[in-house]
């Protein structure tokens, strides 16, 4: 955040960056088994880096995102659950 902004859309906005910082968490603590910092950045890539990496391009032409956008991040989502989930982790052990 940069400007003078409101003192009450810095704090709302502040609170919202809270909010999904706590999603990542969670998401990272129930998938990956855990949230140190490798797990929240596994956590942030698929469910921001990967969705906004594949779709950024078609936004920029103004243009909707091809059918195979779901399905790049879909495939995408699943080989870093696979390779990284706890659930996957804990099978192979």
């Amino acid at each position: 955040m940069q400007g003078a902004w409101p003192a009450a859309l810095t704090a709302r906005v502040a609170q919202q960056a809270r909010r999904v910082d706590a999603c990542y968490k969670r998401f990272a603590r129930d998938v990956f088994g855990g949230a140190n910092a490798e797990m929240l950045r596994l956590a942030r890539f698929v469910l921001a880096d990967v969705p906004k990496a594949a779709v950024s391009p078609h936004l920029r032409r103004r243009e909707p995102p091809p059918l195979i956008v779901d399905d790049m991040i879909r495939i995408t989502y699943g080989a870093i659950l696979n390779q990284y989930g706890k659930e996957n982790r804990t099978a192979g052990a």
